[in-house]
């Protein structure tokens, strides 16, 4: 790594980026993009192509980089009949066109299905990751252990500066049921949270769901295509719609119990995580089992009818500028419970009473955090 980049991410563990002048920054992550340029352009065959297409030596400015990008069909860009037809060989020397270290050292001998393949590259040191295809062609994304090492303290580092979460906490873990693809960053990244933020002796939910692997997902994309096309047979749609309703019952059940297992750690110190769409229903759940505890009837205890209620309130509200608050001039607030979301801007503990007074005893610097009222959504 090149001293510019080593001397911007020096940085990274305390967040003392964000003091240094924009211009300044700036420069020094265009001078960092261009020693990076001249350290791997010789590597990366499609870069090179894009660098004498567009006539691209240096990067002077931000503008010089735009012709060297990839679009996502370059990590596309392999043949279906490398996956279908099992060509090993072909698809590993294809990676090394989009990959900044060489595939050569890759053993291929115990290779039999593509999740084989993932694997046989992982233990070269090359760790392959695609995406879910819904375009219809899984894109094949590499990376490397520093890679991995660098996003998953990055993951640490974005957590604590946008939240009051510390490593060190010893939290509780919960979260929603979903079905996770399995890749070698996503379990980096997640051994990483979880040894920085979680108790290692509390109990976790498990949610039993089987990972969603490279393999899965790519056979998923050969069936779709294979019945646009007319050549799936009934047999592999029948076995492909059985499979489906099956994972479908077991994350329907899984999300059942991850309610009950929030809740029955309710009053543990939390590290929840989750991908949106698991976390809404779980959300849902969860505002269910409190409801109904509270004797409320079934057709109250939606959680898109409490939103709509939450709104209603929040437009009896009156006008809030922020340069209001921060005026000498007296105004009347109301009092709002803080949701907890930005307590390291707003350092206030979760539930408490905001009003003028509390936030004019902030610190000037803390003044203008963002306080969570009670909206809807």
């Amino acid at each position: 790594m090149g001293e510019v980049a080593e001397s911007l991410l020096k940085h990274m563990p305390d967040a003392s980026g964000f003091d240094i002048p924009f211009a300044e920054l700036r420069d020094r992550q265009v001078a960092a993009m261009n020693e990076r340029f001249q350290e791997q352009v010789g590597r990366i065959k499609l870069v090179k192509l894009r660098a004498q297409d567009a006539d691209v030596t240096e990067i002077a400015k931000l503008e010089d980089v735009i012709p060297l990008l990839l679009p996502h069909t370059a990590y596309k860009s392999y043949p279906e009949s490398f996956l279908t037809e099992k060509k090993w060989d072909r698809l590993t020397k294809w990676l090394g066109t989009v990959s900044a270290y060489p595939t050569d050292g890759v053993d291929l001998s115990e290779v039999r299905e593509i999740d084989d393949w993932v694997e046989a590259c992982a233990k070269a040191g090359l760790f392959v990751a695609c995406s879910s295809g819904t375009t219809g062609k899984s894109a094949m994304l590499v990376a490397s252990r520093k890679d991995l090492d660098f996003a998953s303290q990055d993951g640490i580092n974005a957590v604590q500066w946008g939240s009051a979460i510390r490593a060190g906490d010893m939290r509780t873990s919960a979260g929603a049921a979903g079905a996770v693809a399995y890749t070698h960053k996503n379990a980096a990244m997640g051994m990483a949270m979880m040894g920085a933020f979680v108790d290692p002796d509390a109990p976790r939910f498990q949610s039993g769901l089987p990972p969603v692997t490279v393999g899965s997902l790519t056979k998923m994309i050969t069936l779709r295509k294979a019945i646009a096309d007319g050549t799936a047979k009934p047999g592999e749609i029948q076995e492909y719609e059985t499979e489906t309703e099956s994972r479908q019952k077991g994350l329907d059940d899984a999300q059942v119990r991850a309610v009950e297992d929030i809740i029955a750690k309710r009053n543990e110190k939390l590290y929840i995580t989750g991908m949106w769409g698991a976390l809404y229903p779980f959300a849902d759940g969860g505002t269910r089992q409190g409801l109904r505890r509270q004797g409320l009837p079934p057709a109250e205890r939606r959680l898109s009818r409490r939103r709509a209620q939450a709104r209603e309130a929040a437009r009896r509200l009156p006008r809030i500028r922020l340069r209001d608050l921060q005026s000498p001039a007296r105004i009347h607030l109301p009092d709002v419970r803080h949701a907890g979301t930005r307590q390291l801007d707003a350092a206030l503990p979760a539930g408490a009473a905001l009003s003028r007074a509390a936030v004019a005893g902030l610190p000037a610097a803390q003044q203008g955090g963002r306080c969570a009222g009670p909206r809807g959504g």
